[in-house]
């Protein structure tokens, strides 16, 4: 349709579209579920005054102009494929108008690829877990109202997670405004596994600001060097055959993993690196085993590569 400003642009006023939108997000999960409000209620805020094409800049090409990435980035994933597979397959990406008409038409019913090509695309989709930050939530709303009328229900994104921002002396962090922390700084002032535990201990869930807390370098330290001590210790008290696991680790691992599921990362590595140490002081060979297991399946394999084998200083 053309806007009030005379330019092309997509009809999201129309309301059959926008309560397609809301159908969909409402039977979307979100990790936590007042991020699906926060979603809903950005379906009001998208305009159809919004121009569809621009005269320059990046993106796909229509009747010699742009589009605008805001209108087909949530898109880029079939795009990106494309890119990636498309010399592997010149035959088919040779007219590749057609292939995308073709493509479009599969992902919108749900049938079966027509070519090789699309096979490789398609088996890439959905997208199981999409991870965004708070301030695009209208762009969010966005994807919404596309996949609910380009993709087949099975190709549409089932999981989100919608990630807090960063305080800085009670601003928002900013990388364009010089407001922000650099996870680069980071690293090279502390090295590749505290920053990973620096950024993973800021906040409480993932989904909430978070103001940064300079002082957590020096905790993150003086925690992973403790944890080191007593994985040292855990490892010289280790038996091969292990007799029934404890209850105590069984009921540790469960906070665990739901503090994990339910986006509560902070409490779960809280549990890992400080909780652990201090209830296991001196561990009998079977609470070694089974805390060695422990660790190497969350620590070692989720939160930070490398705790295990950190040596003190």
């Amino acid at each position: 349709m053309k806007n009030t400003k005379g330019d092309l642009s997509l009809q999201y006023e129309n309301e059959s579209w926008r309560e397609l939108a809301r159908m969909l997000i409402d039977t979307t999960e979100y990790v936590h579920p007042r991020q699906k409000n926060t979603v809903l209620s950005s379906v009001k805020n998208i305009r159809s005054d919004w121009s569809l094409l621009r005269d320059n800049g990046y993106g796909a090409t229509f009747n010699n102009q742009i589009v605008d990435p805001m209108f087909d980035s949530e898109l880029f994933m079939v795009f990106d494929l494309y890119i990636r597979f498309r010399d592997r397959f010149p035959n088919e990406s040779r007219h590749p108008k057609d292939f995308f008409h073709g493509l479009f038409e599969r992902l919108s019913s749900g049938g079966e690829p027509a070519n090789n090509l699309e096979a490789m695309i398609i088996e890439w989709l959905p997208c199981r877990h999409f991870i965004a930050e708070e301030h695009l939530r209208n762009w969010l709303a966005k994807k919404a109202h596309a996949e609910s009328v380009l993709l087949a229900k099975k190709y549409q994104t089932p999981k989100y997670t919608i990630l807090g921002m960063g305080l800085l002396d009670g601003r928002r962090m900013s990388a364009s405004k010089g407001t922000a922390i650099l996870s680069k700084d980071l690293i090279e002032t502390h090295g590749g596994l505290n920053t990973r535990l620096i950024m993973l201990l800021q906040g409480g869930h993932l989904s909430k600001d978070f103001t940064y807390d300079a002082h957590l370098t020096n905790r993150v330290d003086k925690m992973v060097r403790g944890f080191a001590r007593h994985a040292i210790k855990v490892r010289s008290n280790l038996t091969k055959t292990p007799s029934k696991k404890p209850k105590k680790i069984i009921e540790l691992e469960d906070k665990i993993i739901a503090n994990i599921e339910s986006g509560y990362l902070r409490n779960a590595l809280i549990l890992l690196l400080d909780t652990c140490p201090k209830m296991f002081i001196d561990p009998s060979p079977t609470e070694a085993y089974f805390l060695t297991e422990l660790y190497e399946n969350y620590i070692e394999r989720v939160f930070a590569p490398g705790a295990l084998n950190h040596h003190e200083a």
